[in-house]
C-alpha cells in the first residue's frame, strides 16, 4: 500500500512507527562519501508504541477488641496511572518517555466512581518522568559515534507532611563516544592491493575463426549468427580489461603512502568519551514545576520555596568527565596503550556554600614532585619472552609489563561565591 506521504512497510509490523516511513533527504544522495547513507535515511513520523494503565488498590481494616470501642477504620485506596510512549525517528534516533502517578483517594471514599469521571484523582503524592534518546549514526567505517541523554525526574509530597511544597529531584547524564580508526580513514585515499597474480600461460590455443561460403543469396543460420555476436562481444571485454590495467593508478606504487598506511595499521582505533552528570534538588518547592525543567533543558525552576525550609532549599551538582584511549601495535609481540582523562565536579548548596574538585592524568618531576604537567598515563606489555634461547630454558612462559600513571587532585570551598565557572580545557 502506497500513500501520499509514505510507505507502508510490507514486513510484518513492529509497531505503529514501521506503518508508514518516508525518506525526506533523498535528494541529498549525490553528496561524496556521506550523501548516500543520508539520502537513504527513514524518518518515522508516527510513535512505534504507546501504553497506558491504571491500576487501583484498596484495603480496609476493622478491628474489633473484646471490651472496649471499636478501632477506627483503616482505610486506604490508591490509584497508579503509568503512561509510556515510544518514538524512533529515524533507524539511529530512539526516544522513550514514560510517566507515572500515584494519588490517594481516601478522601473520595464511596465516591470514587463519580470522582473520576469528574478527574479528580485524589491527593497526588509521588510523580516520575522518565526521558531517554539515543543517537548512532554509522557515518564512515572509520568514524562511528554515539550520543545518549537521560532525564529522570520525580515530585514528592507526603500527604501527613506539615511543611508547605514539594521535595523533587532531576537527575540528568549525557554520555557521549567517538570511535576513530586510522587505517580506515587512510584507506579512503589509498588501499594497498591484496596480491599481485601470477601470469599463467595458456595451455590451449584459443579455437580458429571458422569461415564458409555461401553462394548469393544464401543466409547464414541462427546458430552462427550468434556465434559471431559472442565473439565480438569476448574481444571487447579484453581490450577493455587491458584498458583498465593500463590506467592503473600510480598511488598503488607510492612508497609514501604504503609507509603511512603501514603506520596507521599500527594505531590501535582511537576512542574519545565524554559523559555529564547533573544532579538537582528542591525542597518546599511551590507551585508546578515547568516541563522544560523535568526533561532538564532548563537549568532552574524559577519558583518560590516555602519558608519553612530556610536556607536548605536543595543542592546543584554537576559532573563533567572526558577520557582518551588508543594504543600502538610495535610487533607481534611488543604493545603500548595511552589513556587520558579529566574530571571537574561542582556541588551549590542553598545556602550558597559551593565546592569544586579537579582530578587528571599528571606527569610530575622535581625532589618533590611539585612540578609537572597535565600527560597521559602508559602501559608497555611484552610478551613470548621465552623464544630467547637462554631464557626459554628455565621459564615456559615470560612477559614484561610496564605502566605509569599519575593524577593530579585539586579541591576549593566558597561561600556565595560570585565568580565565572571552572572551564573544562584551561585550568
Amino acid at each position: 500500500f502506497q500513500a501520499e506521504d509514505g510507505i507502508r512497510d510490507r514486513s510484518p509490523s513492529r509497531g505503529l512507527g514501521d506503518v508508514y516511513k518516508r525518506q525526506p533527504f533523498k535528494w541529498m544522495s549525490s553528496i561524496p562519501w556521506v550523501g548516500e547513507k543520508i539520502g537513504n535515511t527513514q524518518l518515522y513520523y508516527t510513535p512505534s508504541a504507546f501504553n497506558a494503565s491504571m491500576n487501583f488498590n484498596e484495603r480496609l481494616s476493622q478491628k474489633t477488641p473484646r471490651k472496649g470501642k471499636s478501632s477506627p477504620d483503616d482505610y486506604n485506596f490508591g490509584l497508579n496511572q503509568t503512561y509510556s510512549m515510544d518514538y524512533r525517528l529515524t533507524e539511529s534516533i530512539n526516544t522513550k518517555y514514560g510517566r507515572a502517578v500515584v494519588s490517594n483517594m481516601n478522601d473520595n471514599r464511596g465516591y470514587i466512581p463519580v470522582a473520576l469521571a469528574k478527574g479528580d484523582f485524589g491527593f497526588i503524592t509521588d510523580i516520575t518522568e522518565n526521558f531517554n534518546s539515543s543517537f548512532a549514526p554509522t557515518i564512515q567505517d572509520w568514524l562511528k559515534p554515539t550520543f545518549n541523554y537521560s532525564a529522570n525526574y520525580r515530585w514528592n509530597k507526603s500527604r501527613d507532611s506539615n511543611i508547605e511544597g514539594a521535595n523533587i529531584g532531576n537527575q540528568l547524564r549525557f554520555s557521549s563516544g567517538i570511535s576513530l580508526s586510522p587505517v580506515r580513514l587512510v584507506e579512503l585515499i589509498y588501499k594497498p592491493s591484496s596480491g599481485r597474480s601470477v601470469p599463467q600461460r595458456q595451455t590451449t590455443r584459443p579455437p580458429p575463426v571458422r569461415s564458409r561460403t555461401r553462394n548469393p543469396g544464401e543466409r547464414f543460420s541462427e546458430e552462427e549468427d550468434i556465434q559471431g555476436m559472442e565473439a565480438v562481444n569476448r574481444d571487447e571485454l579484453e581490450k577493455q580489461e587491458k584498458e583498465e590495467k593500463q590506467k592503473k593508478s600510480k598511488l598503488a606504487d607510492s612508497k609514501l603512502l604504503k609507509g603511512v598506511h603501514g603506520f596507521a595499521r599500527k594505531i590501535t582505533p582511537i576512542n574519545l568519551s565524554y559523559t555529564e552528570n547533573i544532579n538537582k534538588t528542591g525542597m518546599g518547592v511551590l507551585g508546578s514545576v515547568p516541563f522544560a525543567y523535568r526533561l532538564g533543558t532548563q537549568r532552574d525552576h524559577g519558583l518560590d520555596h516555602s519558608s519553612q525550609v530556610g536556607t536548605n532549599t536543595g543542592n546543584f551538582d554537576h559532573r563533567r568527565d572526558f577520557s582518551i584511549r588508543s594504543g600502538l601495535n610495535l610487533t607481534r609481540s611488543m604493545s603500548i596503550s595511552f589513556n587520558f582523562g579529566q574530571n571537574i565536579s561542582s556541588n551549590l548548596r542553598g545556602s550558597g556554600t559551593e565546592q569544586r574538585s579537579m582530578s587528571r592524568d599528571y606527569l610530575s618531576y622535581g625532589s618533590h614532585l611539585d612540578k609537572g604537567f597535565p600527560f597521559v598515563g602508559w602501559s608497555l606489555r611484552l610478551t613470548g619472552l621465552e623464544r630467547n634461547k637462554f631464557i626459554g630454558k628455565f621459564f615456559r612462559t615470560m612477559s614484561l609489563d610496564h605502566a605509569t600513571n599519575g593524577k593530579e587532585t585539586r579541591a576549593w570551598q566558597f561561600d556565595k561565591f560570585a565568580g565565572s565557572k571552572i572551564s573544562f580545557l584551561d585550568i
